[in-house]
């Protein structure tokens, strides 16, 4: 997965996430910098063979 931060504002941290693509230990990593915003572009889950399990994290983790 590729996730860039892609704006820097010096008084507020944004993150912004293009695709999660059920990739919850990489988002969960980002989000823990604690920034003001998050912005998702993306798809959040996909159908590639994912787990079920994959799919349920993400969305508790989007749920919070």
């Amino acid at each position: 997965m590729s996730i860039k931060i892609m704006v820097k504002d010096t008084s507020e941290k944004t993150l912004i996430i293009p695709d999660i693509h059920n990739d919850y230990n990489t988002a969960k990593k980002l989000s823990q910098e604690n920034p003001h915003k998050i912005v998702f572009l993306g798809d959040y889950f996909d159908d590639f063979g994912d787990k079920v399990q994959d799919a349920t994290n993400i969305a508790k983790w989007l749920k919070k």
